[in-house]
């Protein structure tokens, strides 16, 4: 495939896509509120929170608060720059301060609750859906250890906290795996979870459980309940369907980044479209999100306008500049298994898909002759299968053949074609 450099208009067309909302002083404006937020926070609980610190103890509930702050910015940075993320709307510096703003209001809650029931579960579940479970996890136990320090609860009422938020990570890891459907069995663990683990602690500590104790603690899982349903409502209705409806914007055959790589190279234009058919055929057929697969496909290249290795970091970046809804900005970072093998059904059939037609272009550029096309594409294909690339895609094996079966297929229409 030639691979050329993009021209200063096309470079300028990229350039004009930045984000405002990521200057520098922005970003600081949002640290700042942030800070203040957990100022305030710690404030409330200092001043209500029925603990009588001594002078000294003051300085030192501020000191870690101080270090709560600045661990979960620094965790949230890395987070950004470890998923080449920075651009993503909901996962920007102002989501960063809505996120410590909606964790404060609902911690405040917990000065109605006695200790075993707070609902700090919530905290660590809306911020890993938002950012990471792993951030979601720092936000809930530092949030909770704030809350914990200032209302004077001992060392069994902050376990319950740990054991709260690690819970309520595993809880948000599986709600982005199931694409947050379904989530029946989420209410239940979190009903669960408050009736049988806060009791556990309750009794071990009281030696008896009362009537009012659970009916605290039905009434706190409860509240995380119908918490979590309204943010997965919203989060489906503005969040969710904005991808889909930006997916369906940048498929479009006349959108800008398509004009410039069907002017860069016809042939890598070709060859893109072709594996977005594919791929939009193999998601379809194994219950594959079929957008996103399309999505992959058509621009899993994209990095070879800027770069001559074609490496994820260009289209990564490319596709920050542009906008790319977060799923497909996921997959183009596993472009060929270098950095990252395929974490996903759609970005295993754009790998497959490329690699398969890569190597039907070098032959047939090297005027190589394929034979048996069934043959050669169960041998590839097979290849892939041992070299552990599908591992963590979570495609089962008969997923795999049908896939293997469409590649078949389409190989030999895709080499006549070309």
């Amino acid at each position: 495939m030639k691979i050329m450099k993009l021209n200063k208009r096309e470079k300028d067309i990229i350039s004009q896509k930045q984000d405002k909302d990521l200057l520098p002083n922005r970003k600081a404006y949002y640290i700042f509120f942030t800070a203040v937020v957990f100022a305030l926070y710690e404030g409330l609980f200092l001043l209500i929170g029925g603990y009588n610190p001594s002078y000294i103890e003051y300085y030192g509930f501020a000191v870690i608060g101080i270090i709560c702050f600045l661990l979960v910015l620094y965790i949230f940075i890395f987070e950004q720059q470890r998923h080449d993320l920075y651009d993503i709307v909901y996962r920007s510096y102002k989501s960063f301060f809505l996120m410590s703003l909606l964790c404060a209001l609902i911690m405040a809650c917990s000065i109605v609750f006695p200790m075993y029931t707070e609902p700090v579960m919530i905290c660590c579940i809306i911020c890993g859906i938002i950012f990471e479970p792993y951030t979601g996890m720092v936000f809930g136990l530092c949030f909770g250890i704030i809350y914990a320090i200032n209302t004077g609860i001992e060392i069994n009422g902050i376990m319950f906290i740990c054991l709260s938020v690690m819970a309520g990570a595993m809880i948000s890891s599986s709600i982005k795996v199931n694409t947050y459907k379904k989530l029946y069995w989420a209410y239940v663990v979190i009903m669960a979870y408050y009736v049988s683990v806060g009791a556990l602690l309750y009794f071990l500590e009281n030696n008896e459980i009362n009537y009012m104790f659970i009916t605290y603690s039905v009434s706190s899982a409860l509240l995380q309940c119908v918490i979590l349903f309204a943010f997965i409502t919203v989060y489906n209705k503005y969040i969710l369907e904005a991808e889909r409806f930006r997916i369906g914007i940048i498929l479009d055959k006349n959108y800008d980044l398509q004009n410039i790589m069907r002017d860069f190279d016809k042939d890598y234009y070709n060859h893109s479209l072709y594996v977005a058919k594919v791929c939009k055929l193999m998601a379809e057929e194994i219950g594959a999100d079929v957008d996103v697969a399309t999505c992959t496909g058509l621009y899993y290249h994209i990095g070879d306008m800027n770069d001559s290795e074609g490496s994820y970091k260009s289209a990564v970046k490319i596709a920050l500049e542009y906008k790319f809804p977060a799923s497909v900005i996921h997959n183009l970072y596993e472009i060929g298994a270098k950095y990252r093998f395929p974490s996903n059904g759609e970005s295993l059939i754009a790998y497959i898909t490329d690699n398969v037609f890569g190597e039907l272009d070098e032959k047939r550029a090297n005027n190589i002759p394929i034979g048996d096309y069934e043959i050669y594409i169960h041998q590839y294909t097979n290849q892939i299968s041992r070299s552990g690339v599908m591992d963590k895609s979570g495609i089962s094996m008969n997923q795999f053949l049908k896939i293997r079966e469409i590649l078949v297929r389409v190989s030999k229409e895709y080499d006549s074609n070309f």
